[in-house]
């Protein structure tokens, strides 16, 4: 159940089955290290200013996971990778 400050959403495309947390900057601010401990056992939390989502908080697992998930080389091979799938079927 969120607290005050603090809304439940699924508003971005994780794949998890926990609800995605939203914290507002002052609530951020005054709860960084209760953040800090969610985000380091899994939790994604996402950072609003006025309402609007400025910001996602993840581990550091998922950043570098997201990060080779955008590289210039892992997509290359990702996309030599279909197409000799394809060439094959």
């Amino acid at each position: 159940m969120a607290r005050s400050g603090e809304k439940e959403v699924r508003t971005l495309p994780f794949e998890s089955d926990q609800p995605i947390r939203e914290f507002g900057i002052r609530d951020l601010k005054d709860r960084a290290s209760e953040v800090i401990r969610s985000v380091a056992s899994g939790e994604r939390v996402v950072v609003t200013k006025h309402g609007n989502p400025v910001a996602v908080v993840v581990s550091i697992e998922d950043a570098l996971d997201l990060l080779l998930a955008s590289s210039d080389e892992f997509v290359r091979m990702r996309l030599e990778a279909r197409r000799d799938l394809e060439w094959q079927g």
